[in-house]
């Protein structure tokens, strides 16, 4: 039995180094080959609960979280732009709660964010409750509302629009339309 450190578990061979490169690729492969589908993550994170627009700017940011709670309703005059794509138990999503709740998940108050727009470019963006006041441009596959949308709900194209959906009390009060931003 080979008593040096560079010899396998239970072996007399000393280990081969040009073998212990090609494990070391080998391994290199593998996380890539496994991890590469998550190349376009931006982030991995928890939620944020904001105040002021400040913190909701940085928590709807391309750095921010996967959810963005408010506690209080708040008014920009310039564009608002949800950014970037985070994993939260394996899968891309984006949540934007304008509510506050009860220990039961009762609503106890509902919250605006009112913008001239509010552009979405996160995949799987779900607006959970509240109100957007102003039109929204969706840039995203996967937008589901299940808030409320104070203005008209435009989409980038036919895939951001074919992949939309409206649950439970979710409504807007506008156009629904495919419309590029800019048009």
């Amino acid at each position: 039995m080979c008593l040096d450190r560079r010899c396998r578990f239970g072996s007399s061979e000393r280990t081969n180094p040009m073998r212990l490169k090609h494990a070391t690729l080998v391994a290199i492969l593998i996380s890539t080959v496994v991890f590469g589908a998550f190349a376009q993550v931006d982030a991995v994170s928890s939620a944020s609960t904001v105040s002021n627009n400040a913190d909701f700017l940085k928590a709807i940011s391309k750095n921010g979280s996967w959810i963005v709670i408010t506690t209080k309703s708040l008014t920009f005059n310039q564009d608002v732009v949800l950014d970037g794509n985070f994993l939260h138990r394996g899968a891309y999503a984006r949540t934007l709660a304008f509510y506050a709740s009860d220990s039961k998940h009762n609503v106890t108050a509902v919250y605006t964010v009112a913008a001239p727009r509010f552009i979405v470019k996160s995949e799987n963006t779900q607006l959970e409750g509240g109100i957007i006041k102003g039109d929204v441009y969706v840039q995203s596959n996967n937008f589901t509302l299940a808030g409320t949308i104070e203005g008209n709900l435009y989409f980038a194209n036919a895939q951001c629009r074919a992949t939309f959906k409206i649950t439970g009390s979710g409504k807007v009060t506008g156009t629904i339309a495919v419309k590029p931003l800019g048009n």
